[in-house]
């Protein structure tokens, strides 16, 4: 729930106080999501998946601070490209490699359950499935890689 707060606290910030960026349409869709997401989690007992993604995402969000830091200091050009490496290198790992395992895990645990809870489960599921779906498709189309 505190990263609820946080995320709340973030859009708040974002639509009243803030100056309007060339990014505010891609974070105020980011917080939007990520509350929702979080949100739809706790609602549905989901809530343990739910923290272990928060938890994946928040871990590569230390590495983003370093490479924003060098690249906007003046430091030697081996560090900016070992920061950025490293950076590239636990994007993959945490958000390719381990959130696989998370989400086949979670998967497997669910299809074991009884079967009184799996339909109701099961159309959650899918209704999340497709929101992310439809999300990443949002994120390639605005970069322009679709169209």
């Amino acid at each position: 729930m505190a990263q609820l707060t946080i995320h709340v606290a973030d859009v708040i910030w974002l639509v009243f106080i803030n100056d309007r960026q060339s990014d505010f349409i891609a974070m105020l869709l980011h917080h939007t999501c990520t509350i929702s997401l979080i949100t739809f989690s706790y609602f549905t007992n989901f809530s343990s998946t739910g923290s272990l993604v928060i938890l994946l995402h928040d871990f590569g969000d230390f590495f983003v601070y370093i490479a924003r830091i060098s690249t906007s200091t003046d430091i030697y050009s081996s560090l900016k490209l070992s920061s950025g490496l490293t950076l590239t290198g636990v994007f993959i790992y945490t958000r390719l490699y381990i959130f696989f395992f998370i989400i086949e895990n979670h998967f497997i645990g669910f299809f074991n359950k009884s079967n009184n809870e799996n339909f109701r489960d099961f159309s959650l599921l899918y209704l999340l499935t497709k929101y992310i779906l439809g999300l990443q498709f949002y994120i390639y189309d605005s970069k322009g890689i679709i169209s």
